[in-house]
Order: structure tokens, then sequence, then C-alpha cells
């Protein structure tokens, strides 16, 4: 049991445009996106209710903040890039190995995984703490470039990955694939022009 960190790649300013559009059919397609059908639930105060409220730039109802926050990550979804690496990535020990191989092995220090998927910015999205739950968080363009420029000296093939795999060291073969996978986005965001949208729950 534990959260899982995923992400996608969008264009902060178009999905800002979304909200207060006041565009129904903006609401119909988010409605038939895969995440929003998954995270509906039959209650008092829907993610339908949430996602009216934010096409039509309604103030936030606090008590049901997480509903606002599974509206977003569908509408990220929704009109955001699907990225290279898919791989779901679990929040707290394997973002801490991460950071651990980063420091040991390549020599980056100072690299807090769990900090720097979710962004500098207080308020991201419509009054949505990063967090709060789910976590929503965004890595700008130029912030994308900041960490392109930090990794550079890190270099992993898919040989090291199986390698690391094949001795039985599961979980540094796991740190480096998830490595690879985040560079792989990070470098598809930037030939892309996208921002980096992620959120964990």
């Amino acid at each position: 049991m534990g959260y899982y960190i995923f992400s996608f790649g969008i264009k902060k300013s178009e999905v800002l445009n979304i909200f207060g559009s006041k565009d129904e059919q903006i609401i119909k397609r988010v409605e038939q996106n895969e995440y929003f059908k998954d995270y509906y639930e039959d209650e008092e105060f829907t993610i339908k209710d949430a996602l009216v409220d934010i096409i039509n730039g309604e103030k936030i109802k606090e008590e049901y903040c997480y509903n606002y926050g599974y509206t977003i990550i569908s509408i990220c979804n929704e009109f955001g890039k699907t990225l290279p690496y898919e791989e779901e990535i679990k929040f707290g020990h394997q973002t801490q190995e991460i950071d651990i191989c980063l420091s040991e092995d390549f020599g980056v220090e100072n690299f807090c995984t769990d900090e720097i998927v979710f962004g500098n910015e207080d308020m991201i999205f419509y009054d949505i703490e990063p967090d709060d739950f789910p976590m929503i968080g965004l890595v700008t363009l130029e912030e994308l470039k900041q960490i392109k420029s930090k990794l550079s000296n890190v270099v992993i093939s898919d040989e090291d990955i199986e390698k690391l795999m094949d001795s039985g060291d599961d979980e540094k073969g796991y740190a480096y694939r998830n490595i690879k996978g985040i560079i792989e986005n990070i470098d598809f965001c930037i030939e892309n022009g996208l921002d980096l949208f992620s959120a964990c729950h």
C-alpha cells in the first residue's frame, strides 16, 4: 500500500484558459476521460460538480478540495500529452532510492525527487495547494531545463538496468529505471515545449 506519482506533459497556459471558460463542450469532453470515469463516485458533491465549478469559474468549496484535485488531474490528462515513461513511481521509498543513487553514483547533490516533481509554486491551479490530497504539482518548461542541466552527467542504459536486475539488486535496478524514465520525460517536455504536471494518490 502506498501513494504513486504519475505525470503528463501539458501547456499551463492552455489549461488555465479552460478555467472559467464556461464552455459546455469541455465539460462533455472531460466527462469521457478515463481518469474522470475512474474517479467518479456518486456522492453529495461529485467531481462532475467540481468540473462545472472549474469551467464556470466558481469559488472552490474547500471541504471538497479532493474532488477539485481529481478533476484537475482529469483535465490535464485530457488536454495534455502522454509521456514516454508511464511507469508510476512510489512516493517515499522509491523516490528516496532515486535521490540516493543520484547522489552516490552520479554526484548529483541536493536532489529531492519528492519536491522537484511537484514544483515550487504555492498555487498551481484553482487555489489547490500542492500538499492537498490528491497531491498535484507543476514543473515549468524553464524549470525542466534547469533540472536537465543538473542531470546532464547522468547516463543510464538499458544494459545498466539489466545488470542490476540480474545481480539481484532490484531496488537499485528500479531506481535506475525510474531515473532513466524521468530524464526521458523531461527531454520529451523540453523538445515539445511542455510543462510537467504530476499527481500523487
